[in-house]
């Protein structure tokens, strides 16, 4: 009993322990200052056309934002982004990657597909 009690307290100081501090932001930008720094390169390239907070709002998973950067490509004049363009993707991903809900991780199973009975089998 005594053993279980410690180890459920050391179990409960290190998870206390291991709470992540808040990730700093820009002040000017509100983005999310990574270790790194391609949140500096995210700005200048993204709020060279639009706002920080379209980042901030437009979250997605990684290919969402390689869809939103081909589009911009396309239809509105970004140019290429070269070897940068990894980086800013890692970036964006991690930092403002789709939100799910809980209520949203439960799914449906499938509809069950069963081939067809053959009489007499």
């Amino acid at each position: 009993m005594f053993r279980a009690s410690l180890l459920g307290l050391v179990l409960l100081a290190g998870g206390v322990g291991a709470q992540k501090s808040p990730q700093p932001l820009d002040t000017e930008t509100g983005l999310i200052k990574d270790e790194a720094g391609v949140w500096q390169t995210a700005r200048d390239h993204c709020t060279e056309c639009h706002s920080a907070t379209l980042l901030q709002q437009n979250r997605t998973d990684r290919d969402g934002w390689i869809r939103t950067i081909r589009r911009m490509e396309k239809d509105e004049g970004l140019e290429p982004l070269g070897d940068l363009e990894k980086r800013i993707l890692d970036y964006l991903a991690v930092h403002y990657g789709a939100q799910v809900k809980p209520t949203e991780l439960r799914r449906r199973r499938a509809p069950l597909r069963q081939p067809p009975v053959a009489d007499g089998a």
